[in-house]
């Protein structure tokens, strides 16, 4: 009769497979082993387009080490993403808060409060990372973004020049130096930079939307229209471009397109 318990039992417990194993793994499994499973889980899902389910992952990889700064960051950046930005904040400066030494959480709460017009807590956090790494991209980076804010334009060239002068290849840093050079009105200038832009990264909508802006600012329509033509073809299921593009037909008053 024993025997046939034994063999009973191994038998439903092959039959739950995959989930009876997951099932007792975790509840035998450390803290640790915990954190790195929901945490590499949660990061899956951010790489899918899964924001809400990378948000139950974070929080459950929180409920095993409360006190992981990774984990807080990971559900920052994933709050971020679904745009609660106080909810982001808080959990980047938890992370600041666990490991000083984590500029990224810095950096993106610095971010977060130049989105808010807070430029004195976005010094605040530029200070802490160039205690750090003065040199760093994120030091560097939102240096300049606080320039921008601040209307120094000059300073914000340097520090965008350096960052290019570090990374030749990173097509972003040329489209934030076409901001630059537009706000200059230096309108040569930012249209050098967008296209150096886009011949790194032919798709980056955000270059062809900025060359229209210029161009339409120019009252060059017909340029402006191309580029977000240009921008639709490249990808046709994008709602974000269609918008656009919609909105640019609806102030030429080209209703009919």
């Amino acid at each position: 009769m024993k025997k046939q318990v034994v063999v009973f039992a191994a038998l439903a417990i092959l039959a739950v497979g995959g989930i009876g194993a997951a099932y007792y793994s975790d509840i035998f499994a450390g803290p640790e082993l915990k954190l790195e499973r929901h945490l590499k889980k949660g990061r899956e899902y951010m790489g899918a387009g899964k924001v809400d389910e990378a948000i139950v992952e974070f929080r459950n990889a929180l409920k095993a080490k409360p006190a992981s700064a990774e984990a807080h960051y990971e559900l920052g950046s994933a709050l971020q993403q679904r745009r609660d930005l106080r909810g982001a904040a808080r959990e980047f400066l938890r992370a600041a808060e666990l490991d000083p030494k984590m500029i990224k959480a810095r950096f993106q709460l610095g971010n977060i409060h130049l989105l808010a017009r807070d430029v004195a807590h976005a010094k605040e956090q530029l200070g802490h990372i160039r205690d750090q790494e003065p040199e760093s991209f994120e030091a560097r980076s939102l240096a300049a973004a606080i320039a921008m804010v601040e209307k120094n334009f000059d300073a914000a060239l340097k520090e965008l020049r350096q960052i290019a002068a570090a990374d030749p290849k990173r097509a972003a840093t040329h489209l934030e130096l076409g901001a630059v050079y537009s706000a200059k009105q230096d309108f040569k200038a930012a249209e050098a930079a967008y296209r150096k832009a886009l011949e790194m990264e032919p798709k980056l909508h955000g270059a062809r939307i900025s060359l229209a802006s210029l161009y339409l600012s120019l009252g060059e329509q017909e340029k402006a229209e191309e580029e977000l033509l240009q921008a639709t073809r490249e990808d046709p299921e994008n709602e974000g471009l269609l918008h656009v593009l919609g909105s640019f037909y609806r102030s030429t008053r080209q209703i009919d397109d």
